[in-house]
């Protein structure tokens, strides 16, 4: 399974390899109007809704992550609250000592 800063610069590289092909096929239509590229209307189209796709399913992953790990917490405040408070509150004064400390 990937980290999510490895399918971030994947993602990323993907998007660029896209712009970079689109800035080739306007780079190649002459100034006359005829179209001589290498990609057709339909191969752009395609590798822009593969890219879009592939944006639209690592957000939703995420989300879908995000949501589970927040269900988590929610679910072990309310099992065990006293614990729960008592475990934010060592937190933060492990935090404020460190931030403290020169």
């Amino acid at each position: 399974m990937a980290t999510t800063a490895q399918e971030v610069k994947t993602l990323k590289k993907e998007i660029s390899q896209l712009k970079n092909m689109l800035a080739d096929q306007f780079a190649d239509t002459p100034s006359n109007g005829i179209s001589q590229t290498i990609f057709s209307k339909e191969e752009l189209q395609d590798m822009a809704n593969k890219a879009g796709k592939s944006v639209r399913d690592f957000v939703s992953d995420r989300r879908e992550q995000f949501t589970d790990a927040t269900e988590q917490a929610e679910t072990a405040i309310k099992d065990r609250p006293f614990i729960s408070a008592a475990a934010i509150f060592a937190s933060g004064v492990v935090l404020a000592t460190l931030l403290t400390r020169r």
